[in-house]
């Protein structure tokens, strides 16, 4: 290493022999300097023009290179002779800072190759960005963690309500089956005094208070929750930078927006063309079959809850999330939507309500890909079921 390759240590070797040299020239009057083992002579002592005109020119310097990763610092020993400077072992030294070790551990990067002279040095290979290492460990998940977490969440929520319903039915407190409907309540109750028994109605569970159904979905949006959860954990960054779990301002009123006019016109549209084809049919048998038990300001709580609230966060985040984010990976974000969409519907278990959760799940799903977040298909979900709602409990005409 010359020291035009280092013009930093350069610098601070010339420094400091100019201090050196100043320094002795101020002492030069106080004491003598003595003769070096290398042959001076002369008596006139250090410093005298015959002295200077004999010896030769330039000294040759000692240097010591200390290679610290890949940069290597030039040490000066001793500079040129000059003039009142007294050389050999009595010189002083100027030295350069040794550059700054590497933590203990790590690995120290291999030097560029040298380049021919005249020409510029080859630029040493860029290191990977923290972004390009986060993209390539965010590639670990995929449809086949959709798919089993799909299969956890029916299989731990079955579980559950055979659990929890068998123990209700043992108690005596409902049956597994029974009509809920006032005209079964009033024949019961009629049939029972008729043959002489105490006026009761029975309760299925198909009937139990929202309260009680609340309870029977805890496992369901559980695990719709976790599987992302554990997914952006374990095989990926976050839920954010995954599967867009993020919100803005505009999210709440455009998203409520859509849904809403998706309940009022879309659905409505499309079952009125299937319907001058086939038969029509109730679409909201089950939907009312859980609206007609919100009959007190605690049942209208648990409703809201339920579908203002866990149902749309738990399910986007599963299916626009995770599922469409997967297939999104495997078939392309256009074919994700359409296939995230059937995905969603068919996961309902509802034959006559198909068309309308499908048609509505590419709402969600080009949402999703318009604005790369679930902000706005969340909020579109919330206004979509509330919409639902609102229009069975209040008996409202669009009914």
């Amino acid at each position: 290493v010359t020291p035009s390759d280092t013009p930093t240590a350069a610098a601070a070797a010339a420094a400091a022999a100019q201090a050196a040299s100043s320094k002795t020239s101020r002492n030069k009057s106080k004491t003598k300097a003595k003769r070096t083992s290398r042959g001076r002579a002369g008596s006139d002592g250090p410093g005298t023009p015959a002295e200077v005109a004999a010896e030769p020119a330039t000294t040759e310097k000692a240097t010591k290179v200390t290679e610290v990763d890949d940069a290597s610092v030039e040490m000066a020993a001793d500079p040129p002779a000059s003039a009142g400077t007294p050389t050999g072992s009595g010189a002083p030294r100027a030295r350069v800072p040794r550059a700054t070790r590497p933590p203990k551990g790590s690995r120290a990067a291999k030097p560029a190759p040298s380049a021919p002279s005249g020409e510029r040095a080859p630029a040493a290979p860029a290191a990977a960005t923290a972004d390009e290492v986060e993209l390539d460990r965010s590639q670990i998940w995929g449809m086949g963690d959709m798919a089993i977490w799909w299969l956890v969440s029916f299989v731990a929520t079955a579980v559950f309500s055979i659990a929890v319903g068998g123990w209700l039915i043992s108690n005596g407190t409902y049956e597994v089956f029974w009509p809920n409907d006032e005209g079964w309540a009033v024949g019961e109750v009629v049939g029972r005094l008729g043959t002489g028994q105490a006026p009761q109605v029975t309760v299925g569970l198909n009937g139990a208070p929202l309260w009680l159904q609340i309870v029977f979905q805890i496992p369901l949006w559980a695990v719709l929750v976790a599987g992302p959860l554990y997914v952006a954990r374990r095989k990926g960054l976050s839920l954010r930078d995954d599967f867009g779990f993020s919100f803005r301002r505009v999210d709440a009123p455009m998203g409520l927006a859509i849904g809403v006019a998706s309940q009022l016109v879309l659905v409505p549209a499309i079952y009125w063309l299937l319907f001058k084809v086939t038969a029509e049919q109730d679409v909201s048998a089950s939907a009312r079959a859980l609206t007609t038990r919100a009959d007190d300001i605690w049942g209208l709580l648990a409703l809201g809850l339920i579908v203002g609230v866990g149902a749309p966060f738990a399910e986007e985040l599963f299916y626009r999330g995770l599922s469409q984010h997967a297939i999104a990976k495997r078939f392309g974000p256009r074919l994700a939507v359409l296939l995230g969409a059937a995905f969603f519907a068919l996961s309902h278990l509802q034959l006559v309500q198909f068309l309308g959760l499908f048609a509505f799940g590419l709402v969600l799903g080009l949402l999703t890909k318009r604005f790369a977040r679930l902000g706005p298909a969340i909020f579109a979900h919330i206004g979509f079921n509330l919409t639902a709602a609102a229009v069975l409990v209040w008996n409202l005409p669009l009914a």
